[in-house]
């Protein structure tokens, strides 16, 4: 193409401005390059948020990650609303939640390059479902419940954190803006069931607590069965996308030997 071609020029001038030898074969590989390029910048705009459930490892990661975000989205917002259901002053309970966003938003940095994503995901909302579970046998201890169900709101903030850092990299660079729009989009749906759960209180003062328990421990699952993003590239393309994580060994985390992380020696995009 013409944009092609006047590139090509303006490299040989500076090639002969700084009195540089470059081979022809230089030149044909950058023109192959731009020809890739053009070629799959045609082929995006083909592209719906249909592919994404096309493929079967695409597909499965996709839906594993919106099953994902949704939880982490419900649970985060029915930890906020739940600080109405505590026997505790309502003004330094929401105070104290308040305070526990930043230490929960600096942990989940240091948390997502040490134990990647997965484990983040699914370990912070197992220890906020189990928070909660330990909050009900302490119903008559004010201070005792407070305490387990502001380290929930803890826990609930940091897989909050890890969620919005998933769901964008799961998706492939192709379709990540529709991918991470629909995952959102769900997310917000789910946040419609949180007053729902905190006002079940009316029914038995302790539900609230069974529900979110239950939603985080089980909420965990989904996460663990997504390919570890942390330590590799991002899938560019759905060619790409397709074999994204497959090689990975389940128990690898980004603090272990990168060389242990396969299952097999492969030469796959990602693996160094």
């Amino acid at each position: 193409s013409g944009k092609t071609e006047r590139a090509e020029n303006i490299m040989r001038k500076i090639a002969k401005i700084n009195k540089k030898q470059v081979s022809e074969e230089t030149f044909a590989s950058f023109r192959e390059l731009c020809i890739i390029q053009t070629t799959d910048k045609d082929r995006s705009h083909e592209l719906s948020i249909l592919d994404l459930f096309r493929e079967r490892n695409i597909r499965k990661n996709t839906i594993l990650m919106i099953m994902l975000y949704m939880v982490i989205a419900c649970l985060f917002d029915a930890s906020v609303r739940n600080v109405s259901n505590l026997n505790f002053s309502i003004y330094l309970s929401f105070m104290i939640s308040t305070g526990l966003e930043l230490p929960a938003d600096l942990l989940s940095i240091l948390g997502i390059d040490f134990l990647g994503r997965r484990f983040s995901c699914a370990l912070s909302l197992g220890i906020c479902g189990l928070c909660m579970f330990l909050a009900i046998p302490l119903s008559e201890n004010v201070v005792g419940a407070a305490f387990f169900a502001m380290a929930g709101r803890f826990w609930a903030t940091y897989a909050m954190n890890t969620g919005f850092q998933y769901s964008v990299e799961v998706m492939p660079t192709c379709l990540r803006g529709q991918g991470t729009a629909l995952a959102n989009i769900m997310s917000m749906a789910s946040q419609i069931a949180s007053p729902y759960i905190v006002y079940s209180s009316s029914l038995h003062p302790d539900l609230p607590f069974y529900l979110m328990g239950s939603l985080g421990v089980l909420g965990a699952l989904p996460g663990l069965f997504l390919p570890e993003t942390a330590g590799t590239n991002l899938p560019d393309t759905l060619d790409e996308a397709k074999s994204y994580g497959i090689y990975d060994k389940f128990f690898w985390l980004p603090f272990m030997d990168s060389k242990k992380r396969y299952k097999q020696r492969a030469t796959h995009k990602g693996e160094e």
